[in-house]
């Protein structure tokens, strides 16, 4: 017998379940089609004559109001998506520029680099020669050192 009133009030419940899952349904079907009805007469145009239709109360023009406002916000977010496109870009063709212009000047600076050691060990074997030249003048001359006179700045 419990097994019986157990059924029979499984039964009941998904009886209730189940009407209650078709009333919501139909509800919810009722109110798509009340919405289609309301986005055909807010759309801007009546099909029949294509003029404008002027919203009838105050629900239906704070509806038009938030959908105007959605309107602009998507227009602005779309012009400032472009613009930061723009902006984008140019940033990274200065950016190219700038690392072209920097890939130069680090290859002048290596060939600096390297005309200056050349001319630093050029400089040094200058100066070994001329300290050779002078130890070998010093060499054959005897006497005191002679200190060259300065030269005239009409000789220069």
């Amino acid at each position: 017998m419990a097994k019986l009133i157990k059924l029979l009030a499984v039964s009941v419940g998904s009886g209730f379940l189940l009407g209650a899952g078709i009333r919501a349904g139909a509800a919810m079907a009722g109110a798509v089609a009340d919405a289609g009805a309301l986005s055909g007469a807010f759309s801007g145009a009546n099909t029949a004559t294509d003029e404008p239709v002027a919203p009838s109360g105050p629900l239906e023009e704070a509806l038009e109001q938030r959908l105007a406002a959605l309107e602009q916000r998507l227009s602005q977010a779309a012009f400032f998506e472009q613009s930061g496109a723009a902006l984008e870009d140019r940033i990274n063709r200065k950016l190219a520029r700038l690392e072209t212009d920097l890939a130069g000047q680090m290859s002048a600076l290596t060939e600096l680099r390297e005309c200056s050691l050349r001319n630093e060990e050029t400089v040094r074997r200058l100066l070994a020669t001329l300290e050779r030249l002078i130890g070998s003048e010093l060499a054959r001359t005897p006497g005191p050192v002679r200190t060259p006179r300065p030269l005239e700045p009409s000789a220069v």
